[in-house]
C-alpha cells in the first residue's frame, strides 16, 4: 500500500459520500484519522489528541490531509466520531477492494 492508494481511496470515498447526500463530509474541527500505509490501518483520534492537534498545524496542498510522515498521514477534520468511523470503514473497504491488502 502507498500514499497514492491512500489519496485514491480519500478521494473515492468523499465522492461516495457526496453522491449519497453526505454534503458536509469534513467540519472544521473534531475527530482526524491517522492512515498508516507502513502497518496497514487507521486510527480515530479525537478533539483532545496531542498528536491529531500538532498534525492539524502541518497542512498540506491537499485539502484535508495534514501532517504527512514517512509512513502515513493525517485526514480530517470530522465533526462526530460515528462520521470518522464510517470514512475510515469505507476507505478501508475500498483500499482491499483496490490493493487486495487488509487494513485494520
Amino acid at each position: 500500500m502507498t500514499k497514492q492508494d491512500i489519496l485514491r481511496a480519500k478521494q473515492a470515498v468523499e465522492t461516495f459520500l457526496q453522491a449519497n447526500g453526505s454534503t458536509n463530509v469534513y467540519s472544521n474541527s473534531g475527530f482526524g484519522l491517522y492512515v498508516n500505509w507502513t502497518n496497514k490501518n487507521v486510527v480515530i483520534h479525537g478533539p483532545n489528541s496531542s498528536d491529531w492537534g500538532n498534525a492539524q498545524q502541518h497542512t498540506t496542498q491537499i485539502p484535508n490531509v495534514f501532517k504527512e510522515t514517512y509512513n502515513g498521514m493525517w485526514l480530517g477534520p470530522f465533526d462526530t466520531i460515528d462520521k470518522a468511523f464510517c470514512f475510515a470503514d469505507i476507505m478501508r473497504r475500498f483500499l482491499y477492494c483496490q490493493t487486495g491488502e487488509e487494513v485494520a
